[in-house]
Order: C-alpha cells, then sequence, then structure tokens
C-alpha cells in the first residue's frame, strides 16, 4: 500500500512548511512515503482541475494520501463532499493531518465534522476575496483622488498593478521626490529614528529594542515618537529596523 503527500499553496509567494510541519506531527515522515504532490491552485479551483485528482488516478484501493488540513484540499463545501464520496468509493484513504480526520471514515461523527470544516474553509476563501477586492476598490480610489499612491514596500503606484510607476506627471513626480525628501530629513534628526538604528548595530533583536523603545515612549513621549508626535506602532518600528519605506515615519 502506497502513501502520498498532497501539498497545495495559492500564490508562489507562499510555500509549504506549515503543511509539511503539520503532517510530520502525524507521524508520517515525508522521506519515507511514495510521491510528494505540489501545486500552487487557489482553492476554489475544484480538485478535479488540479494535480489532486491525477494523484487520485494513480492510487489503488489501500493507498493513503496525506495532507496539511482540509482548506488544502479545497474550500468548496461541493467539492468536498464529492472528493469524499470518490476516494471511499475507490477505496482510498485521504488524511488531514492538522484535523486529525480522514475523509474516508465511515463513522456518523467524522462525516458531519469534515461537512462542517469544508462550510468553514469556502467562508474563509469568500472572506479573503472579500477582502482582496475591498483592498483593490481602496487603492483605486487613492489613486483616483491623488494620482498615485505609496505602497507598504515605499514604492510609487499610479495604477493598480504598476508598482514601480511610470508616465508619472513632473509635478507628480516633484510632489513625491519632496514628501520623500522631507521624510528622510526628519529621519536623520530623530532621536527614535537613530537610536533604532543604533540598538540594530549593537546586535539586539528587534523584540527586545521594541520592548525598551516603548519604555523610552513613557518616560520621554516628546522624544520618541512618530512626526505627528504619537506613538510609534510596532508596524512602524519594524519598518525602521528594516531600513524601508522611507515615507513611513
Amino acid at each position: 500500500m502506497a502513501e502520498y503527500i498532497y501539498l497545495r499553496v495559492s500564490t508562489r509567494n507562499q510555500d509549504y512548511a506549515q503543511q509539511l510541519e503539520d503532517i510530520k506531527r502525524y507521524g508520517v515522515n515525508p522521506n519515507e512515503v511514495n510521491g510528494i504532490v505540489e501545486e500552487h491552485e487557489s482553492g476554489g479551483t475544484s480538485y478535479e482541475d488540479r494535480k489532486l485528482r491525477g494523484l487520485l488516478s494513480k492510487c489503488k484501493p489501500g493507498d493513503t494520501i496525506y495532507v496539511g488540513d482540509t482548506s488544502r484540499i479545497g474550500r468548496s463545501q461541493l467539492d468536498m463532499i464529492r472528493l469524499m464520496v470518490n476516494a471511499k468509493e475507490a477505496g482510498i484513504g485521504i488524511v488531514a493531518c492538522k484535523n486529525g480526520l480522514r475523509l474516508d471514515a465511515d463513522d456518523i461523527g467524522s462525516r458531519i465534522t469534515l461537512s462542517i470544516l469544508a462550510i468553514l474553509d469556502e467562508d474563509e476563501r469568500m472572506r479573503i476575496k472579500h477582502r482582496a477586492k475591498n483592498t483593490v476598490e481602496a487603492h483605486r480610489a487613492e489613486i483616483a483622488a491623488k494620482g498615485y499612491r505609496i505602497t507598504k514596500a515605499g514604492n510609487i503606484q499610479n495604477h493598480i498593478g504598476n508598482a514601480k510607476g511610470v508616465d508619472m506627471t513632473p509635478a507628480i513626480k516633484q510632489s513625491i521626490v519632496a514628501k520623500q525628501e522631507s521624510a528622510q530629513r526628519w529621519r536623520e534628526e530623530s532621536s527614535a529614528y537613530r537610536w533604532t538604528l543604533a540598538k540594530k548595530a549593537e546586535g539586539n533583536t528587534a523584540a527586545q529594542a521594541y520592548a525598551e523603545l516603548e519604555r523610552l515612549m513613557d518616560i520621554a513621549p516628546e522624544t520618541f515618537c512618530k512626526r505627528s508626535g504619537g506613538r510609534i506602532s510596532r508596524s512602524t518600528f519594524y519598518d525602521w529596523w528594516r531600513e524601508k519605506n522611507v515615507l513611513k515615519v
């Protein structure tokens, strides 16, 4: 009886580390299985249109497929039910390691749990899709109002999908350069910013430095603060620590 591992992520910016860790905790050694199938594909795509279908076709009765958790199989309740039925009929075991569940289980409790997880996974997929759509709409509105936006990485966008920025008017370019220069001057004069880089140079960890900075903000809030005078958030501090996004001051 053969054993396989199926790993899925939605984008190429993600990795399989957490899924492999969940599978190892279940007691499966990735080095000892008969094969590992990896793919970059959205959870909204039916398993029949993914490499998972090919793996199922390859399996024989008694074989087992291990996945990190149910969301890696798919985020559709209907798709999950079809997969459960097909795997059961083919005599193939599918184990969601993090959840500790088998899709081919006979007991009513496991089937109910799997159905609930499928509903939750599908709901989460829809929430992610909705948040992404709202974010894009907000970015478009910002670009429409100002002619550009600054990404978290400090890049300039003048339309969605253009992180570097092209075809900008001289006035917009001049405005952005002025903002960047002003922010850079503030950083160079800021006690809080210079203190942050000094702590990094001393070999402290970011977590240690921020914990100390929080105490300093309580003691001397007018010295250790953002340009606006407010407290330095953890997000802003970590951008300073990594010396990125010059406009975040």
